[in-house]
């Protein structure tokens, strides 16, 4: 019988959390975030695979009770569990909290960046245990998706899609294109004969 995959994903708050989980989910991965640390053992034996979220937002949330939290899971066989640790430079995650003018969690009455240093500080014990780290300081939502996907695609999960589309340069290159092919040196399919009856099929 094939182990759960089990993703505790975890690390500094406005590092991009939330946005993995989502990621993870269009993966195929049941999500869940924010579980109170006594729950985390009562989710596990289930035969979808897991991605939970937790950070010091969490009810119960300390270093050390999640690390022996994590130590007991991984000595049931029947689990796969893998630690997920989002890091980002100081000065990105305050301008994150600035821009969006959250506040951060450890710094009601201070400024973000206190908040910043001692949530870094705190949280240190977890990066060094993670399996994975992911640094989304200069990282663009695709990029963290292909890391994720790397490390913990599922077995019947389709590695690769792709999805073709033409348009006009005339309109603009269209903003979610990854891969832009000019191929106006082609002849037009209209004016082909043998193409013509498929000309704007979809």
């Amino acid at each position: 019988m094939a182990s759960q995959k089990i993703l505790i994903v975890t690390g500094l708050s406005g590092a991009g959390i939330t946005t993995s989980l989502k990621i993870l989910e269009d993966m195929g991965y049941e999500t869940i975030d924010g579980v109170p640390l006594s729950l985390i053992s009562q989710l596990m034996g289930k035969p979808a695979p897991l991605a939970i979220g937790v950070d010091i937002r969490t009810r119960g949330f300390g270093v050390e009770p999640l690390l022996e939290e994590l130590d007991q899971l991984k000595t049931r066989t029947e689990l796969d569990i893998s630690l997920v640790f989002m890091d980002c430079d100081d000065e990105i995650i305050e301008r994150r909290y600035v821009e969006t003018r959250h506040r951060h969690p450890l710094a009601d009455d201070r400024p973000v960046s206190d908040g910043i240093r001692h949530e870094r500080q705190l949280l240190a014990p977890l990066r060094e245990r993670a399996d994975l780290v992911i640094d989304t300081t200069a990282m663009a939502i695709k990029d963290c998706k292909r890391i994720l996907q790397g490390n913990f695609a599922l077995d019947d999960q389709k590695n690769l899609s792709i999805f073709v589309t033409s348009f006009s340069f005339k309109k603009g290159i269209p903003r979610e294109a990854d891969l832009v092919f000019d191929v106006r040196f082609l002849r037009n399919p209209y004016y082909d004969i043998s193409l013509r009856p498929t000309y704007g099929a979809r």
